[in-house]
Parts: C-alpha cells; structure tokens; sequence
C-alpha cells in the first residue's frame, strides 16, 4: 500500500461476541479462553463441576448500544469517529467488547455490509475503504495473531487481499503492524495509528476465578464454579490460593516464550498479588544455575509488555497492567524501571530481587508460564 500520510485514522468496527450462539450439547470448556468460543456447552467432569441452567433472554437484548446482532454470526458496531489502533482498541474493552475477528466468510460479509453503510458516516479518516480488526503482528513481523495472541490461521478466516494496493499484507514503509477489513471485503495492513474493529467475550476473565455467563440464540446460560482439584501438570508447581507455575531454564526471546507457554496450553505468567510475585522471585532464584543461553541470569519473561503503545503496559490479554491487582516496578534496578534504555525495552520480566524492569522483547531470558484457572 502507498499512503501520503505516515500516520492514517481510520474508522473501527466492535464485536460483542457475548451475543454469539455459543451454546451446543456436549461441548466442553475446559480453561478460561477469551476467544475459543464457537459451540460452547458448560458440562461438568473431574477438574471441572459447572452447573448451567438456562432461560430466554428477552427479545431485543443482544441489540444495544448500536450493536447490529447476526443470528449465527455475533454483534458488531461501527464506530464511524476514526481512532488510532490501540486507542479503538481500548474503546471496545470499555464496551466489554473487542476489535473484531473474522472467523468465517459469512462474518466477513457482514463487516463489509457494515462498512459499506456507513462509510459516509465516517469523520477524520483519511481512508473510508478500510476499519481495523483485532489483529497485529507487532510481537514478531509477519507473525499475524489476534488481540488474544492467538495465531491468526486458527480463526477460520485469513483473507488477505491479493490485489490491494499491488497485494497485502506487504508491510509498506516497514511499519504497518495492524490489520484492517477493506469494504471490498478481505484484508489489508495498516499503520498502528489506525482504527478498526471490536469485539469482546463476556466469560471468564483471564487469571480469575468468576462466574460464567454464556449467551447462544435468545438462551442466556449462567454457571456457578464448585470448589476445583489443583491444576498440575508436567512440572509446574501448584500453589493454594496463587496458581500453578513452571519456570522454563533454556532462555528464549519474548515471543518464543510466549508460544512456548500457549503449548502447554498456559502463558507466560501474570502477577496478581504480592504473595504471587514472592513466589516467582523464589522459583527464579532456585532456577538461576540452571538457565542457559540467557542475557543474564536475574531476570524472567512475564505476561506483559508496551508494544501497543510505548509506556501504556498490558497484559498478554490487553488488559491493562494496572488492573492486575499488583505493579511493582524495579525502583532502583539500573536506575529505577521502567527505563526503555535504548528506546527499543517492550517486554516486561521479574527480577530475582523483585520488581518488574522492561527489557528488549528480542533478547533471550528464562521464562515463567502459568496454567490458567479452569472455570
């Protein structure tokens, strides 16, 4: 693509995917998943007692806030004020929604039907062909996956345009690292101060113990979690009341370990609490004769970073750090962290002292996992 204006605004898309028809018989859900939704059913087996009973939401109700509902498909908006990518990011996880994800050709047919309406509402957009999805490839290039860090050839859709501006994705100026809905239909790249669409899941949350609500077709499934076994697995240690975490020695650069958790169906770990951190800081203080290949022996990968947006940190999830119950930043590491010492520290790591400091997502560190919470 050659655009004249480095920076572009585009207008944005939300999805509201708690209106999604979720439930079908005997399917199971096993983890807390923010986008592993399709054909959910709530059962009940030897790490997992959920009870759902079920009862007709009234007509209407997956229509609000401008949210256009498609039965099979989910509920979307269009925001027609253009944003930057990260900045309509954050406005559909206020809406308890997300930059929307294709996961079919139906879908996408929807979104370009969308687009096409109101492309004259469109305001501050140099571009009104295109509305951002939630999808970047910012934590490696070329490396495409969804704002839940989930691999983008797993939606079901991955149409990039072959013929947009001479074919996408093609990474013009060497950095476009946002992906967009052309209303056309299929997929372009755009620059990350661009704006697009959003989506989120009303289920569980990540990292937390909480209810679960799942709607399908007018049913509304409300589930209340019974006391649970520890979760462990394959080395990782469980602790009452924490969780269950497996620190990996054979350092590998953030995205490397990032991948390396999700298989073993975990991610690189969160902290939640000071009792969290103090457990970590024990595990990589055990660990560090054994970590190799690594920048330095005091440090570990966790489940964070500011690649979004230079010092706004979140969680692999999107969510904001600040909201994860505990930030404790390395006061006196080198000087105090964060630092971004040579403007390129995106990626977040414990210090076997405590604290959190920012470090270059390329180098290599030992890295910490952490299963999820079954819900």
């Amino acid at each position: 693509m050659t655009h004249t204006i480095v920076f572009l605004l585009i207008t944005l898309i939300c999805l509201n995917e708690s209106s999604m028809d979720l439930l079908r018989e005997h399917v199971h859900l096993n983890w807390c998943s923010v986008n592993k939704s399709i054909n959910v059913q709530i059962t009940s087996n030897d790490e997992l007692n959920c009870q759902c009973q079920a009862t007709r939401v009234l007509d209407g109700a997956n229509e609000k806030d401008g949210y256009i509902h498609t039965p099979g498909i989910g509920s979307h908006k269009l925001h027609a004020e253009a944003k930057s990518w990260n900045d309509a990011r954050k406005i559909c996880s206020e809406e308890n929604a997300h930059l929307a994800i294709i996961n079919s050709r139906a879908e996408e047919a929807v979104l370009v039907g969308i687009l096409k309406n109101e492309r004259k509402h469109i305001r501050k957009a140099n571009n009104k062909e295109e509305a951002f999805l939630g999808i970047h490839d910012m934590f490696k290039e070329g490396e495409w996956v969804t704002v839940f860090g989930e691999p983008l050839h797993l939606t079901g859709y991955e149409g990039w345009s072959p013929t947009y501006w001479g074919g996408q994705p093609d990474n013009k100026d060497k950095n476009q690292n946002c992906g967009a809905l052309i209303y056309l239909g299929v997929l372009t790249i755009l620059y990350p101060n661009q704006v697009e669409a959003q989506t989120k899941l009303r289920l569980c949350s990540n990292n937390q113990t909480v209810s679960v609500e799942i709607s399908s077709g007018g049913m509304n499934c409300q589930c209340q979690i019974a006391p649970q076994d520890p979760v462990v697995r394959d080395g990782y240690i469980h602790t009452p009341g924490i969780g269950s975490h497996k620190i990996y020695t054979d350092a590998r650069n953030w995205n490397d370990a990032r991948k390396a958790c999700n298989k073993d169906d975990a991610h690189l770990a969160i902290i939640n609490s000071k009792a969290e951190e103090l457990l970590l800081v024990d595990m990589l203080k055990r660990a560090e004769k054994s970590i190799k290949n690594a920048l330095n022996q005091e440090e570990a990968l966790l489940g964070a970073h500011d690649l979004y947006q230079e010092g706004e940190f979140v969680t692999i999830f999107g969510e904001p750090l600040a909201s994860t119950g505990h930030v404790h930043r390395a006061a006196s590491y080198w000087g105090g962290q964060p630092d971004n010492y040579g403007g390129n520290q995106n990626c977040v790591a414990i210090i076997n002292q405590g604290g959190m400091d920012d470090v270059n997502c390329r180098d290599k560190f030992a890295y910490i996992c952490e299963l999820p919470i079954p819900c």
